[in-house]
């Protein structure tokens, strides 16, 4: 799997994009964009924006160029986590800088400065099929503390009918989930055969 510094490529893939050798009006478009892909509809309405509203704390892993950013911006409190920092200035270069964010720098897998219990729903789509089992193990116990009982957590990963994420595999990511004490539910994609995955955090 590729590792955490093939990882900080991406923002050269994004100015790649700026400089026109992407296609899709902003960064991100080229792998669909979900007003316009109906598999990606699917994931937004039934996995994103019933958890979001102007009472919620949310936070994303992996924004990149805000494709999915923009349906979180509604919340309360948004807190951006990437592994890039030019992300971010391409998202506030999009959207405006919205006061309601904080952008946070991961160096691998870590969430700092997000205060414990204070977070309503995470998601994250399209980054933790590029990294692998032990840094999702990482990122799922750095979310634990910040997530408030009850919260949810929306999960795509890898596609689960290769070996290593085959349910019955002891390092698969479903045991992985599970082994951060996720309440799981699942629903397999068709078009991407990935898992995406609403998870109520127990206490």
């Amino acid at each position: 799997m590729p590792t955490v510094e093939w990882n900080r490529l991406w923002s050269g893939d994004m100015l790649n994009h700026r400089e026109g050798g992407r296609r899709g009006r902003h960064y991100g478009d080229q792998w669909g964009d979900p007003d316009v892909d109906q598999g990606l509809q699917s994931v937004r309405d039934r996995f994103l924006t019933p958890f979001v509203d102007a009472s919620k704390t949310c936070l994303e892993i992996g924004p990149g160029g805000g494709r999915w950013t923009q349906y979180l911006l509604p919340a309360k409190h948004l807190y951006l986590v990437d592994l890039n920092p030019a992300m971010f200035a391409y998202i506030i270069e999009r959207f405006g800088a919205p006061r309601n964010i904080d952008y946070i720098v991961t160096h691998g897998s870590d969430i700092p400065l997000v205060p414990h219990h204070s977070i309503d729903f995470a998601f994250t789509c399209g980054t933790f099929v590029h990294l692998d089992l032990e840094l999702i193990g990482g990122y799922l116990a750095s979310l634990r503390p910040l997530m408030k009982a009850g919260a949810h957590l929306s999960v795509q990963f890898s596609d689960k009918h290769k070996k290593a994420s085959a349910d019955e595999t002891p390092a698969s990511p479903i045991t992985t989930l599970s082994a951060h004490r996720t309440s799981c539910v699942r629903l397999a994609s068709r078009s991407s055969q990935s898992t995406r995955v609403p998870c109520p955090i127990q206490p």
